[in-house]
């Protein structure tokens, strides 16, 4: 069965840990990114991966971006899935609406997730995260790997169908 690629944007404000997200997908899947692995710059860069589903192969491309100007100009339009990712620690970041909105009036028909990244920081409870689930945002710990595959499974579920979830 042939492998099936799809382009996932990350995007979000700085410090949300988008480029830990990436390299816990990408040490957990035997990935490799445009860096040598002790170089990586946050904000920037494309990890490749590839996943076994019940459903088949796919290759999942990450596109790691921060600045959105950038990000719309070279990225959107390629983009089969977005990750929008904020601190749930830090309400500065909670603002993913503009990030929202820009995807949607650029790419409608994309699908959209929405992270809160860091539940395992202090000042953090299940009371807290509960809460944040029962908005249709998934809490994730990229340090901790809590969740991670669950955004991964998520976006596999809408990309290539019904129940679809990694194997082994």
């Amino acid at each position: 069965m042939a492998t099936v690629p799809f382009t996932i944007t990350v995007v979000g404000e700085g410090n949300t840990g988008i480029t830990t997200f990436i390299h816990y997908l990408k040490n957990m899947t035997g990935g490799r990114s445009d860096s040598d692995g002790t170089n990586f710059k946050p904000d920037v860069g494309v990890t490749l991966f590839d996943l076994t589903t019940n459903n088949g192969n796919v290759r999942f491309e990450l596109h790691e971006i921060a600045d959105r100007d950038i990000c719309r100009q070279t990225h959107y339009e390629k983009t089969d899935a977005f990750i929008v990712m904020y601190d749930a620690t830090s309400p500065e970041t909670h603002v993913v609406s503009s990030f929202v909105m820009d995807i949607a009036q650029t790419c409608p028909k994309v699908p959209i997730i929405i992270v809160a990244n860091k539940i395992d920081c202090d000042g953090i409870s299940e009371a807290d995260i509960q809460a944040i689930e029962d908005t249709d945002v998934i809490p994730m710990s990229a340090k901790t790997g809590r969740n991670c595959f669950k955004v991964i499974d998520s976006i596999l579920t809408i990309l290539v169908g019904k129940d679809t979830y990694i194997e082994g």
